[in-house]
């Protein structure tokens, strides 16, 4: 029985204990309202509003737009469909960078900047996955000077204090480009 047991008072015979019930009228329009909130949600909040050829063509145009030298020019977009997923790949790469595909690409890459004049053109939507990306394919090079690279991060957010460090510390030249 309800409100029996002890320590707990009897209800007294005046409280309505009857499960609520929302009118059929009503229930339709909760329905849609809570439909239209999630659709917003989603569509406002988690999927990126450039797609991976859309990235792609901006970067192929800001890497032309690049100084021109005698360089390698190498395109590495990095795009994520959702939020959510650019978290997981950020997650991974800071848990364990050696088995990310991209932070060891750019590992490899980065070390052609000890001999060659490299330009890296890295972009994508999401600003704190791009910089871990980064910042691991600079810390896989530890102890090495890159003097011939060039990196472009072509981001919404400026880099941070630490990749200009990191990339100060390795005698590469760090540009920002907004992504907008």
């Amino acid at each position: 029985m309800i409100g029996s047991g002890p320590g707990i008072k009897p209800l007294s015979p005046a409280v309505d204990t009857a499960p609520m019930r929302i009118d059929r009228p009503n229930r339709a329009v909760f329905v849609v309202l809570l439909v239209g909130c999630l659709l917003v949600g989603l569509l406002a909040g988690c999927a990126t509003k450039m797609t991976a050829p859309e990235l792609n063509g901006r970067l192929k145009r800001e890497s032309q737009a690049v100084a021109q030298r005698q360089a390698i020019r190498r395109i590495i977009p990095v795009h994520a469909q959702t939020k959510m997923e650019a978290w997981i790949l950020r997650t991974e790469a800071k848990t364990s960078p050696e088995a990310s595909p991209i932070s060891l690409q750019l590992a490899d890459g980065f070390r052609l900047g000890q001999r060659r004049r490299v330009d890296y053109v890295v972009g994508g939507p999401f600003p704190d996955l791009l910089e871990q990306l980064v910042l691991n394919g600079l810390h896989m090079n530890e102890g090495r000077a890159l003097p011939g690279l060039r990196i472009v991060l072509v981001s919404p957010a400026a880099p941070t204090p630490g990749l200009r460090q990191a990339a100060s510390a390795r005698r590469a030249r760090l540009e920002h480009r907004l992504l907008d």
